[in-house]
């Protein structure tokens, strides 16, 4: 099988729900090509590495569903997360925490969606 990262939305949404492949697998390789490219790439300001791999095991349980559970989504800087920075990429923003997640975020975390940074 492909790796997870190789996979469409929908391949690796279908993988996950037929047990083909865990959303803790699909987290590990999106970790696994952060990892990798971020040094040359400056993609990520944080990576919740934690906190998905929890989010994974929960989805894993069958404790979390929903049409985008398990899968891993970057989220943009400037799109407020209530569980870590949003710094919109600058140093007058830095170290700020938002109070709530935005509309969007809220979104694709209710639909089961892995915010992995």
């Amino acid at each position: 099988m492909s790796r997870p990262r190789d996979l469409s939305l929908v391949e690796l949404r279908d993988a996950i729900r037929r047990r083909d492949l865990s959303a803790r697998d699909a987290v590990e390789d999106a970790l696994a090509a952060i990892e990798a490219e971020d040094d040359h790439l400056h993609a990520f300001l944080a990576v919740f590495a934690d906190r998905a791999r929890a989010q994974a095991e929960a989805v894993d349980a069958g404790r979390h569903t929903g049409p985008l559970a398990g899968i891993p989504i970057a989220i943009k800087d400037n799109i407020c997360l209530d569980h870590g920075p949003t710094t919109c990429a600058s140093r007058m923003l830095a170290g700020y925490h938002s109070p709530y997640a935005a509309t969007a975020a809220a979104r694709l975390a209710d639909a089961g969606a892995i915010l992995i940074g």
